[in-house]
C-alpha cells in the first residue's frame, strides 16, 4: 500500500478506517482498563468528559501507529500524510468536536476553560486543545515515541544533558526566593492544562 500524494484512491476509505478504529479501540480500552486497575480499590476516576478526551487522543495515536505500519510510512512523513486522512463518517468524527459549528457571543467575563474568549475563534486556547507547533514533531516512529538517535548517532541521556547544561550552584539571592518558582508553577499549571493521559497520572 502507499499513500502516494494522498489522492482519493490512495487513502483508506471510511469503512476501512472504521474497521481499523474498532481494532484500535480494543487496544485503547485495554490500556485504560489497566490504568484504572492500577489505581486500586479506592481509585478516583476522572470525569466522563475528561475520560472521553483521553479516549479520543489514545485512539487517534493508536490508529496513526497502525496506518503508519499498514502504509509503510517513514517517520518524517507521518504528520503530513495523516492530515489528508478523512475521518468523516468514522467513529472518530463522533468523538471530535465540530469546530466549524462553534459560535459565540461576547461576554463580560472570560471563561475559565478558555472557550469563547476569542469570539472569532472560539476554540483557540480551550481546555483539552492541542498546542500549536512551530515545527513538526520529530518522534522516533513518527507517531509518539521519543527519539533515541539523531543524525550523528545515539542521543545522550536527558538527565546527563540537563546536568551538564544546567549546573547546580548554591548562590543565594539578596531578595528573591524559591517561592517565585513555585508561584510560576502554579500560574503555569493553571493556564496550561494539557491532556496527555488526563486523570491517569
Amino acid at each position: 500500500h502507499s499513500f502516494g500524494d494522498l489522492e482519493p484512491g490512495a487513502t483508506p476509505s471510511s469503512p476501512q478506517l472504521n474497521k481499523l478504529m474498532h481494532q484500535a479501540m480494543a487496544t485503547v480500552n485495554h490500556l485504560l482498563h489497566d490504568l484504572e486497575k492500577d489505581k486500586g480499590e479506592k481509585r478516583i476516576l476522572p470525569k466522563k468528559a475528561t475520560r472521553n478526551v483521553t479516549l479520543a487522543a489514545l485512539l487517534i495515536e493508536e490508529v496513526t501507529k497502525r496506518l503508519t505500519i499498514e502504509f509503510s510510512l517513514n517517520p518524517s512523513e507521518v504528520g503530513s500524510k495523516m492530515e489528508g486522512v478523512p475521518i468523516k463518517d468514522t467513529m472518530l468524527s463522533d468523538m471530535c468536536p465540530d469546530i466549524e459549528s462553534a459560535f459565540c457571543f461576547p461576554h463580560k467575563y472570560r471563561t475559565i476553560n478558555g472557550e469563547c474568549n476569542n469570539v472569532k475563534n472560539p476554540t483557540w486556547g480551550i481546555t483539552g486543545a492541542a498546542y500549536l507547533r512551530i515545527l513538526q514533531p520529530m518522534y522516533q516512529d513518527g507517531v509518539g515515541s521519543p527519539r533515541d538517535s539523531g543524525v550523528n548517532g545515539p542521543l545522550g541521556d536527558a538527565l546527563y544533558i540537563s546536568s551538564r547544561v544546567l549546573r547546580e550552584r548554591d548562590v543565594p539571592h539578596e531578595h528573591l526566593t524559591g517561592l517565585t518558582a513555585i508561584w510560576g508553577q502554579l500560574v503555569s499549571h493553571d493556564i496550561a492544562y494539557t491532556l496527555p493521559i488526563s486523570g491517569y497520572s
